[in-house]
């Protein structure tokens, strides 16, 4: 029972560390986005990477209706939506 303790106690580690070079490796093949991005008009533009995606949609408390809008995909897999002008109420 302790050489298996000690089997694990090695292997936990060595695990680990292959687990975080690997998640290491997926972040790098992806695009740098600025996001949340206030604009001078104090309209804030959300984007989302995601090269392979049909369509995506953004959901939050700062839509008026509350419900899903699509975002406009752009270059690289960049996806975008820009809410209207915000105002602290």
């Amino acid at each position: 029972m302790i050489k298996i303790m000690r089997k694990l106690t090695c292997l936990l580690p060595v695990l680990m560390i292959s687990a975080m070079a690997f998640a290491q490796n997926n972040l790098q093949s992806r695009a740098v986005v600025n996001s949340p991005g206030i604009n001078q008009d104090k309209a804030v533009t959300f984007r989302f990477v995601t090269p392979k995606a049909i369509r995506v949609q953004a959901v939050g408390d700062f839509l008026a209706p509350h419900r899903p809008v699509d975002m406009q995909e752009g270059e690289n897999g960049i996806w975008e939506y820009t809410t209207k002008i915000l105002t602290i109420a």
